[in-house]
């Protein structure tokens, strides 16, 4: 058996509120970190990109569950799923151009307001990460 297959396996086992959980927790982490970023703005460009990657590894890392939850058909029991799918994933996806675009700049002619504004749109992914969360509990 391949290592894929056991970690696939392995993820495909947890519990729909420990997947919730981990989801959760994995975000609020990268908040912590894409808001603590902030405070080291006058760092270099490495050091803030390399802060930034392990936040979106930390996000990034949660995006199983709720693809999981999304097929268990979890999703379904929100009230309104499809206005969900587009705040939180629509916000998400706006969110992470202006990151990439942050990140280009941070070598070139740095921006901040990229930043700022893909702060906002992740806000906004993770307000109805959170109403998710609470209202599946």
């Amino acid at each position: 058996m391949k290592i894929t297959d056991k970690i696939t396996n392995r993820l495909d086992s947890v519990s729909e509120s420990n997947a919730r959980i981990m989801n959760q927790t994995g975000s609020t982490i990268a908040g912590i970190l894409f808001f603590g970023a902030l405070m080291l703005f006058d760092r270099s460009a490495t050091t803030l990109t390399a802060l930034i990657a392990v936040a979106g590894i930390f996000d990034f890392s949660t995006v199983y569950f709720v693809h999981s939850g999304v097929i268990s058909g979890t999703f379904q029991r929100l009230n309104r799923p499809k206005l969900f799918m587009r705040l939180h994933v629509g916000s998400g996806m706006i969110a992470y151009v202006f990151l990439a675009a942050f990140i280009v700049s941070l070598f070139t002619a740095r921006i901040d307001l990229l930043y700022y504004t893909f702060l906002g749109f992740w806000l906004v992914t993770y307000t109805s990460g959170l109403y998710s969360f609470f209202k599946l509990r």
